[in-house]
């Protein structure tokens, strides 16, 4: 499929904008003051989110497996604006473990969800 750089942006905007909600809802409801998630796994809840229109995240880890992030997502120029966002957004190290990217969050415990994180809340509206 063939799409123009204006889209690729675009969807490469709300995607980001997916991973972040994502990252938030982790370390919202973290157990532990630390929470390590590599940043593949991160772009690819992501995108599942984006793909399937959800922020849902015991739907979203369901569908990651049937989801591949396509090449203009997975490469390491994303990679660096996803490492960027998440740095400005969060309390965030990043390591390198393994031969994979980590993102180290430091969490805040029984902070309460955002609202846009809220069950039954699609993109700001609630679903009815």
């Amino acid at each position: 499929m063939i799409i123009s750089r204006s889209q690729a942006r675009r969807v490469q905007r709300r995607v980001l904008g997916y991973i972040l909600r994502v990252a938030e809802h982790i370390v919202s409801t973290a157990r532990s003051r630390r929470v390590s998630v590599k940043l593949r796994t991160l772009v690819k809840y992501g995108y599942a989110a984006y793909a399937y229109g959800t922020l849902d995240f015991r739907r979203i880890r369901g569908l990651t497996s049937r989801v591949r992030v396509p090449g203009r997502l997975a490469n390491q120029y994303f990679y660096k604006k996803v490492e960027e966002e998440l740095a400005r957004n969060f309390d965030v190290e990043f390591e390198d473990r393994r031969g994979f990217r980590y993102a180290v969050f430091r969490a805040r415990l029984g902070a309460p969800l955002p609202q846009h994180l809220q069950p039954g809340v699609v993109d700001g509206e609630a679903r009815q």
